[in-house]
């Protein structure tokens, strides 16, 4: 079961960072677009990074936990 969680996790992992490189791109084949608005190109950017950032971070806590978990119950 706890393999099944691991597989969730890494699953989430790609799916988030899928995500963020999507963006990425289609930030950047639409940067004609930022130069109407106020704010600049990197600010969504930086914003979408930091988002990213904090998503893998969780994933990451929570997949050592289990691993640590699993490696007690072995013992």
């Amino acid at each position: 079961m706890k393999n099944k969680g691991l597989n969730i996790l890494n699953n989430m992992i790609f799916a988030f960072t899928g995500i963020f490189v999507g963006h990425v791109i289609c930030l950047y084949r639409n940067i004609d677009f930022y130069k109407s608005q106020s704010i600049s190109w990197y600010e969504d950017l930086l914003y979408w990074g930091v988002l990213w950032l904090i998503e893998i971070v969780v994933c990451l806590i929570i997949r050592h936990k289990i691993k640590k978990i699993e490696k007690l119950e072995k013992e």
